[in-house]
């Protein structure tokens, strides 16, 4: 309770420096234990167990946005293309009760086909379409997209260590450097707050769910190399109902 009031108080700071030194105070309570070392950092463990959720949690936002931009900017979709659009809103928002709906990934490739049919070419929409139609049916854009997420996540954990320890030490920061890394490291503070009620509730052993992320990312990651189906393989490491 401590670790998920401690993430409200991160999320509600004023200022992108008083959120990560904040953020990454709570990634050292939360991940102190899975040090290698003793004089290890918090971006050692941050690194293996947090991994995973960051780009799993990032990838299902970008296939989001890129199937919201597809469905709300189909051209006239008021009138000549209404009943397309309706279609491939109802099959990618399905309801799911009491007004609720979920993002159905297993809809993807189907409506992200249809809608790039009337979608401008050369337009910012097709072009977010066409991506993440090919990130979903592609092995090899598939696997790519998962190196760029890692080297995306691993270049941001570096900076967050570094404008930290300026902040702390007070060796100077520059303000647009240092909210590159705020929503980075407020997620990542969240994922360990979840990971923290997740053990409490539980009882199991502490960061077991992280692990099992972080293996199940590795095996994703063998098996696009070799002859996966990103369309299977994908959909169900983002399924929306597993934890996060």
């Amino acid at each position: 309770m401590q670790d998920a009031l401690w993430t409200v108080s991160v999320e509600r700071a004023a200022a992108s420096p008083q959120r990560i030194v904040l953020a990454t105070r709570a990634l050292e309570r939360g991940l102190s234990r899975a040090r290698s070392k003793a004089d290890a950092t918090w971006a050692e463990p941050a690194a293996r167990f947090l991994r995973a959720p960051w780009a799993r949690h990032t990838l299902y936002g970008e296939l989001f946005d890129a199937a919201t931009a597809a469905l709300y900017l189909i051209p006239d979709r008021r009138r000549v293309n209404a009943e397309l659009f309706q279609d491939l809103h109802d099959q990618l928002f399905p309801e799911v009760g009491a007004g609720r709906r979920l993002f159905d990934l297993t809809k993807l490739e189907e409506c992200l086909t249809r809608a790039l049919a009337v979608l401008p070419k050369g337009s910012m929409q097709h072009r977010l379409a066409r991506d993440a139609l090919s990130v979903s049916t592609g092995r090899a854009r598939a696997s790519a997209c998962l190196a760029r997420l890692d080297a995306r996540f691993r270049a941001l954990l570096a900076r967050t260590e570094r404008q930290r320890n300026a902040l702390t030490h007070g060796t100077g920061t520059v303000d647009a450097v240092v909210e590159t890394v705020d929503s980075f490291v407020t997620l990542l503070a969240r994922l360990v707050a979840q990971e923290a009620m997740r053990q409490a509730t539980t009882r199991r052993q502490p960061l077991a769910e992280l692990e099992n992320w972080r293996a199940d990312l590795i095996e994703i990651e063998g098996t696009l190399k070799a002859d996966g189906d990103p369309a299977q393989v994908l959909v169900a490491w983002l399924d929306p109902a597993r934890p996060e």
